[in-house]
């Protein structure tokens, strides 16, 4: 059983949350195509932060309990994932073939050996600076952007007319 195994009970509180998200979106016919976008997991208590949410995975991949059927990136979407305990189903959006019998990762895994990852997608960076235009002015604890103003001087023309 796989909360009686010693790759479980090495498990951090984080990466056992993330599990049972994963495992709570498998309905039977969808291993490999099991995301965690940050708008669920807020609802799990993992935060906006990023950070946390990859060490989780990260954990769980070198446990042997979830591997990643597609990363993700800035143009790919959110990474797919795929549970070892069940098979995994064919998908147009993984290369992964079918398979009949769970992998079980996790009874082959001794938790020395962590799984080579490639390199993370560096998205493209956001021009930094404002927009042409606006000027950045301090509003209490926080700069806000707003319009540049141009003073208008109206005056009267010292000039006679004719």
């Amino acid at each position: 059983m796989v909360t009686d195994s010693p790759q479980w009970r090495q498990l951090s509180g984080n990466a056992v949350k993330a599990f049972m998200v994963l495992i709570s979106k498998y309905n039977g016919k969808n291993n490999g195509v099991l995301a965690l976008p940050r708008s669920e997991l807020r609802k799990f208590g993992f935060g906006a932060n990023g950070v946390v949410v990859a060490k989780a995975i990260a954990e769980l991949e070198d446990a042997g309990f979830v591997i990643t059927t597609r990363p993700g990136g800035c143009v790919l979407g959110a990474a797919l994932y795929a549970i070892t305990t069940e098979p995994i189903d064919s998908s147009p959006k993984h290369d992964w073939e079918a398979q009949h019998a769970p992998m079980h990762s996790w009874r082959k895994t001794d938790r020395t050996d962590p799984v080579q990852r490639p390199a993370p997608i560096q998205c493209k960076a956001k021009r930094s600076g404002n927009r042409p235009g606006t000027e950045s002015v301090p509003k209490g604890r926080e700069t806000v952007t707003r319009p540049r103003t141009v003073p208008v001087h109206f005056f009267k023309s010292t000039k006679a007319e004719p």
